[in-house]
């Protein structure tokens, strides 16, 4: 039943414009209450799924990449296949100069 008081409320924020990250973040802090059991939800998953240091490292690696700014996860994707690219070429460096 917690769960459809949820759904009710975000669908109030929702209604007035749409669910920006801002948005989210103030109904969190908000609504902490509510959201308690997904974040219980997601530590047990973390605990579960390679632990909750690699996790941590996850997050700190993505704040690290993001330069500490919001992005989706998309973006952060290119953003990580862009630098494997870059690490990649670099490392390969003599096959690009037997390319030249």
């Amino acid at each position: 039943m917690r769960h459809y008081r949820v759904m009710q409320e975000l669908h109030k924020v929702e209604a007035k414009g749409p669910f920006t990250i801002e948005k989210f973040t103030k109904f969190a802090r908000t609504h902490q209450e509510m959201l308690f059991p997904a974040f219980q939800l997601q530590l047990h998953l973390q605990e579960k799924v390679c632990g909750r240091s690699f996790w941590t490292r996850c997050s700190n690696r993505r704040v690290e990449l993001s330069k500490g700014k919001f992005v989706t996860m998309g973006e952060l994707m290119e953003l990580v296949s862009c630098l494997t690219l870059i690490i990649a070429v670099f490392s390969h460096h003599h096959i690009l100069h037997r390319l030249l």
